[in-house]
């Protein structure tokens, strides 16, 4: 058994071996430096999906990115940029607009996935560091934006910079696009035309001699990468400058604290091009993903322009599909078996593991950590200095014993004299030992009650937020909506639900009897697992029973009764069996739901 000293002076291992049986006696072997047995792991984690987060659409969705993601690699979509660089004599702010191609991942440790997936999607791709620099992927550079002090104090130095690497993104192509001009047959005379990268306005009209300009851009790329070439490059560049603030709602650092990577442009390796653009039938497929996101127009630097004309995937790197370069996948439980099936037709498909699972070992991780520091605490060095007692005993020791034995002989007459008062003395020690048991029965019966409230404090809590009717129409069917929420500090796991819209012309007493006899009734499979503060929505409808005009009247005359019924079943981390039940009656006055009395209750 091994112990680990946390001296600062003196670390090392504290070894109790079968040389050294002795609770007081120990063997210290020093370390070279403090050792750990708890080493952070991080991986970097591409999260999906955004749009649809927490909502009954979210496992459906994120299936389809997933699917997509196998079938034609990753996907880098633009986004629009805004730089602005104010000039010292107080005129208008310069504004410059870029286009990002990009796909993203951010570096986390598993524990901190739970967080992350609550605002990007409960679905992820896990990747190795080492993996995602293979593909091409580099970190992003994070600028602070100016404010109102950008001409008084360098808040405005990053934005600077990136306007001026534009400004070199410009002067570049415009060298490119002379050199590409002179290389066939030309004129003696060439009319040059300026403008800003993306500006249709043409700014400035030059006439430039053929052969003088054409031995000055000689002179210029002698020995240096073509200017095209150089152009691209700054433009994948600029990629990777992104805000570090989130000023639309007024967080300081928050995308700087993202940790974002990426993978932009349209890569070559040994002259092969890694990306390509989308065909139109890839096209028609994404967009049904997300037809309101894929539809987008974006008011780019060349005017306005389809998010997916802008768009380009990533399809595989040396014969390997990029998705096979996944660690694992992370998905809800809900999700396990679909996304399993979803990868299979891979000849080298990822594993794959439940974001309940992660949570279930952070936990396990926590607790295993809060014990090894209890345990650190109350463990103290100790040397031994056992000495060797298996030689043969010399004369001394001969002596040594006879002084032993007349010193048993003494202690004996000590203990006879002893004895009587010992034997008075039993019965209180009986009473002080009977104290002591129930002492400790009261302390280990208190230790459980700590525990209980632990887990109460941790657990989730699955309620109703609020159930809305729907219009009612005639020849549609009633149907309604509830909202559950998971209050609680953990994920609800296994989440499952038996609901029943009831129309009775008679009061409802007895919900269970109701739920029995009504075909209708049956457990419904929920969304699997819900987040801490995650919401899920609850359909209820008439099952086939369509509205006529009389039934309308009678429901807003009180006549005709609306009840919502039935049972959420869910699990906590800690294993445990919850059940929430409601009772609702439909109130047409106001237009809401009014608790019932019975079955309405949550363990």
């Amino acid at each position: 058994m091994a112990y680990v000293s946390r001296s600062s002076d003196h670390p090392g291992l504290l070894l109790k071996t079968d040389q050294y049986p002795y609770a007081h006696q120990f063997l210290f072997v020093p370390l070279m430096a403090e050792t750990t047995s708890d080493i952070e792991e991080r991986y970097f984690y591409h999260s999906f999906p955004r749009r649809g987060c927490d909502t009954p659409i979210e496992i459906e969705k994120g299936c389809a990115i997933l699917s997509q993601i196998r079938d034609l690699g990753f996907l880098l979509t633009p986004e629009i940029l805004k730089w602005q660089h104010s000039h010292a004599d107080g005129s208008p702010p310069r504004i410059e607009k870029m286009v990002q191609t990009r796909v993203c991942f951010t570096d986390l440790a598993p524990q901190e996935l739970i967080h992350h997936a609550s605002k990007f999607g409960h679905f992820s791709l896990e990747f190795e560091a080492q993996t995602i620099r293979m593909l091409g992927g580099l970190p992003v550079f994070y600028i602070p934006q100016a404010n109102e002090n950008a001409l008084v104090t360098l808040e405005g130095l990053g934005s600077i910079l990136v306007i001026q690497l534009l400004d070199a993104l410009s002067t570049m192509r415009r060298i490119a696009t002379l050199t590409t001009a002179l290389k066939g047959p030309h004129t003696p005379t060439l009319d040059f035309n300026l403008r800003f990268i993306g500006d249709g306005t043409i700014t400035n009209q030059f006439k430039l001699d053929s052969e003088a300009t054409k031995n000055t851009l000689n002179a210029l790329n002698h020995g240096l990468t073509p200017p095209e070439l150089l152009a691209n490059s700054l433009n994948a560049l600029l990629a990777f400058f992104y805000p570090a603030d989130d000023l639309s709602h007024d967080e300081t650092l928050a995308y700087y604290r993202q940790r974002e990577w990426r993978i932009t442009g349209n890569m070559a390796l040994r002259g092969n091009t890694l990306m390509r653009a989308l065909t139109k039938p890839e096209t028609q497929i994404i967009k049904q993903i997300d037809v309101d996101y894929f539809s987008r127009i974006l008011d780019g630097p060349d005017g306005m322009t389809g998010l997916l004309d802008k768009s380009i995937v990533y399809p595989e790197l040396n014969g390997r599909k990029l998705i096979e370069y996944a660690r694992r996948v992370v998905v809800p439980s809900a999700a396990l078996e679909r996304v399993q099936g979803i990868l299979s037709p891979l000849s080298r498909p990822p594993a794959v593991i439940s974001l309940e699972e992660i949570a279930g070992q952070t936990l396990e991780r926590k607790h295993r950590k809060n014990r090894e520091n209890d345990g650190q605490h109350h463990l103290k060095p100790m040397i031994s200095n056992t000495g060797n007692w298996h030689s043969r005993a010399p004369l001394w020791a001969n002596i040594i014993s006879s002084i032993t034995c007349i010193g048993v002989l003494i202690a004996a007459a000590i203990y006879y004299g002893q004895l009587k008062a010992m034997q008075e003395s039993t019965d209180a020690s009986t009473k002080a030992a009977n104290a002591a048991d129930k002492a400790a029965n009261t302390a280990e019966a208190a230790l459980r009650v700590n525990i209980e409230s632990s887990h109460r404090d941790q657990r989730a809590w699955v309620g109703i937020s609020f159930i809305k009717l729907s219009p009612m129409q005639i020849g549609q069917t009633i149907f309604a909506q509830m909202k559950l929420t998971n209050s609680g500090k953990s994920f609800a796991l296994n989440f499952r639900t038996t609901n029943l819209l009831v129309l009775s012309r008679a009061p409802v007493d007895n919900v269970e009897e109701t739920e029995k006899t009504n075909p209708a009734y049956q457990t419904v499979a929920g969304v699997g697992s819900i987040s801490p503060n995650g919401d899920v929505f609850l359909p209820f409808d008439s099952k086939g029973v369509l509205l006529t005009e009389d039934m309308i009247k009678d429901v807003n005359s009180g006549q005709l009764l609306i009840y919502l019924m039935g049972e959420v079943y869910y699990d906590d981390i800690f294993k445990k069996h919850h059940v929430t039940r409601f009772f609702q009656l439909y109130l047409p006055k106001v237009d809401s739901f009014e608790t019932q009395r019975t079955h309405n209750d949550a363990d």
